[in-house]
């Protein structure tokens, strides 16, 4: 896949305080864990609930990814490529494992889109317009439903944090159903058995997204 070059980067001066905001919940979820127990005691209690020390919010590693990042983020990615709270939800922008299949089922070409989230059945992702800009943040469900979470890419990630600042970081699958629960908009893709032969395809600015047939 082939992405185009934007005339103009994603503007940093509107996602830094979104992502330094994310990037605390998570120096402050580690601080927090630090305090409340020493290294043996984590073990321990660890060992015991089945879990790993360390489990919680944690930041993603930009350098630990063969990902084909479109142009216009990679600016972002260099300074915050993404917190992962569990399997549940993340905000990842360096997925490295891409699909066509499964919530993309509907979609146009893959360097339309770009993942932040994936699983087999539902997926976040950030359009790509045809001049390399990044546009709206869209949840497809396991019904192959749209839903905007947010108009651009900056205000996803205030999005997620206030998400996290309502419901705590200890659950990806809550923060997911606060996100859910503040759509700006939301398309009913599968109305019928013949919306399996359609394909999505999104305004320029990613905003609006309209079923096209045959």
């Amino acid at each position: 896949m082939t992405y185009t070059e934007p005339a103009q980067m994603l503007d940093l001066s509107a996602a830094r305080p979104a992502f330094e905001r994310l990037t605390a919940f998570v120096k402050a979820a580690g601080a927090a864990e630090n305090a409340s127990t020493d290294s043996s005691a984590a073990t321990d209690s660890a060992s015991a609930a089945g879990t790993v020390p360390g489990a919680g919010p944690q930041l993603i590693d930009p350098n630990e990814t063969a990902a084909q990042i479109p142009p216009v983020l990679q600016p972002l990615v260099d300074e915050f490529a993404g917190i992962h709270l569990d399997d549940d939800f993340e905000v990842n922008l360096v997925i490295d494992e891409r699909t066509d299949l499964g919530p993309y089922t509907l979609l146009g070409d893959t360097d339309e889109y770009y993942p932040l989230f994936e699983t087999a059945d539902e997926a976040i992702i950030v359009t790509i317009a045809d001049n390399g800009n990044a546009g709206g943040v869209w949840y497809i469900d396991e019904e192959l439903g749209l839903h905007l979470l947010a108009t651009s890419l900056p205000a996803y990630l205030e999005t997620v944090g206030n998400a996290i600042a309502a419901v705590g970081s200890d659950s990806g699958e809550r923060v997911k159903m606060h996100l859910l629960s503040h759509t700006v908009s939301t398309v009913n893709v599968l109305n019928t058995v013949e919306d399996l032969d359609a394909r999505v395809q999104f305004s320029e600015d990613g905003q609006q997204a309209t079923i096209v047939k045959g």
